[in-house]
């Protein structure tokens, strides 16, 4: 019965299959994509490398699943809110799950059946080549299920940005840095890159790329899948709160905190892996680098669902005023349209424990461990910082209050880097001038603690955490005040 209504009688996928189906267009594609196929193939053959070939397919097979798709997606998503077609969907008897499924599934569905059009062609050139078969298989299912994680991206970018060229955009630019970034695990494994390394070289004499867990080997395949699949829960949640309603926050607060929880335990398990390098084996493992790559990510994620979960000042009003009507002084900390200080606290504690886990984990003297753990005390003073400032400055100044938040986070963060960067270039300078300058803004503060290992580290230390310790207490005990006189301007008006 579930299927039946989410699938089967879905409107919304049975517009699409007869959209994009549609026999005029869809068969000169098939015809121009089995052509190319058959040309790789054939030039692969007479070469005498069948592997070669394969490569060459799969990346074939990528621009057609990645870019093509997510570009229909997004493109479909879009144009739908912009008709108000997405409106119309929301008022139906239809589940929010299903129109999310209906366009997950729909939109890209041309770009699936050519897909299914390369797959005999890659199937002979697997066959040919040596230790290949099982190794092409897997970088096909994993193609069949990074398609999903990258198209709910599209998805979201269409419910969020305004116009359908943003969205797309948004979209391409992601996937292309993801594969930019392959050399850090927990990024290169949401990409096709750690199957097709395993393919481009023999599987019987090297380890492939980004196949471990905490530090111990792993199939690349089950790697990949621990990555992509909590990923795409979470993406499928947003996207079903989005399709429920436009206002809506894509995730809740409690849903924020298990995300990033979820996160930050994948992001411990790859920091033994350091950083890929090309070469026979993915080497580069080093404590510094894991530590660096862990803390980055806690950092980025931290600030992004900070600010996802941030009410305006509308929003905690009504939030506000709700909640004394239910004989309450103010509504829960976990409520949507409740402040930020009790979910950006929880994300400050979860990096920690990251750090300290990673400190622990990670092969090393106790002085590295050290500086493990006081560059994650930077980057969870950094995440308090931004996500208390982000709500006080939107309880302040209301619409204006995103200009007034990113002029604060230019002089904090950016302003310190181009001080230092100015002094280095404009005189001879003093090299540890510069490094303890640059160290004032967590962007460059955090690495320089892990990684400091020159005469004056201990200083630039000192630094990295006083200022970004210093910002995170100023703005907690602003944030304080501003919420306690936005509850009060709240409360009088109700």
């Amino acid at each position: 019965m579930m299927i039946d209504v989410l699938v089967l009688k879905n409107p919304v996928l049975v517009k699409h299959l007869r959209s994009r189906l549609r026999p005029q267009h869809l068969i000169p594609l098939v015809l121009m994509v089995v052509a190319i196929c058959a040309c790789i193939t054939w030039a692969s053959m007479a070469a005498d490398d069948p592997r070669g070939g394969l490569m060459g397919l799969i990346t074939f097979q990528g621009l057609l699943l990645f870019l093509v798709g997510s570009s229909a997606v997004a493109a479909a998503v879009s144009n739908a809110r912009e008709s108000g077609m997405l409106d119309f969907h929301r008022i139906s008897p239809q589940r929010p799950l299903a129109l999310s499924l209906g366009f997950l599934l729909g939109a890209p569905v041309r770009e699936f059946i050519l897909f299914a059009c390369t797959l005999p062609f890659a199937l002979v050139l697997a066959a040919e080549a040596d230790h290949t078969l099982l190794l092409w298989l897997a970088a096909t299912v994993d193609l069949l299920l990074l398609s999903p994680l990258y198209y709910s991206i599209a998805i979201l970018a269409g419910l969020a940005l305004p116009k359908r060229t943003s969205s797309t955009t948004l979209t391409l630019m992601l996937i292309i840095f993801l594969h930019m970034g392959w050399m850090v695990q927990a990024v290169g494994c949401l990409t096709i890159i750690p199957l097709t390394a395993a393919l481009a070289t023999d599987a019987a004499s090297s380890v492939p790329l980004h196949t471990t867990i905490l530090g111990f080997p792993a199939p690349a395949l089950l790697v990949c899948l621990l990555h992509q699949l909590p990923i795409l829960v979470f993406l499928l949640v947003a996207i079903t709160r989005k399709m429920r309603h436009e206002l809506a926050y894509p995730l809740t607060k409690l849903d924020a905190i298990s995300f990033y929880f979820v996160m930050a335990l994948l992001l411990l398990s790859d920091a033994p892996a350091g950083l890929a390098m090309i070469g026979p084996s993915h080497g580069g493992e080093s404590p510094e680098l894991g530590g660096i790559a862990l803390s980055y990510g806690l950092a980025l994620l931290g600030c992004l669902f900070a600010a996802l979960v941030t009410p305006d000042a509308g929003a905690f009003a009504r939030g506000v005023r709700h909640a004394r009507k239910l004989g309450f002084s103010h509504p829960s900390n976990w409520e949507e349209r409740a402040a930020n200080p009790a979910t950006v606290a929880v994300f400050a504690a979860i990096f920690l424990v990251a750090g300290i886990a990673a400190s622990s984990l990670l092969p090393g003297p106790h002085a590295q461990s050290m500086r493990i753990m006081t560059g994650a005390f930077v980057g969870a003073c950094a995440v308090l910082f931004c996500g208390l400032a982000k709500q006080s400055f939107d309880l302040v100044f209301g619409k204006n209050s995103n200009s007034y938040f990113l002029l604060l986070l230019f002089g904090c963060w950016a302003l310190p880097l181009i001080i230092a960067l100015s002094l280095s270039v404009v005189s001879s300078g003093d090299d540890a001038l510069v490094t303890v300058i640059m160290a004032l803004s967590p962007i460059a503060g955090i690495g320089l603690a892990i990684a400091g290992d020159s005469a004056y580290s201990s200083v630039v230390s000192f630094a990295a955490v006083t200022a970004s310790a210093v910002l995170a207490i100023a703005f907690a005990a602003f944030a304080a005040r501003t919420v306690r006189r936005a509850t009060e301007a709240a409360s009088s008006v109700g």
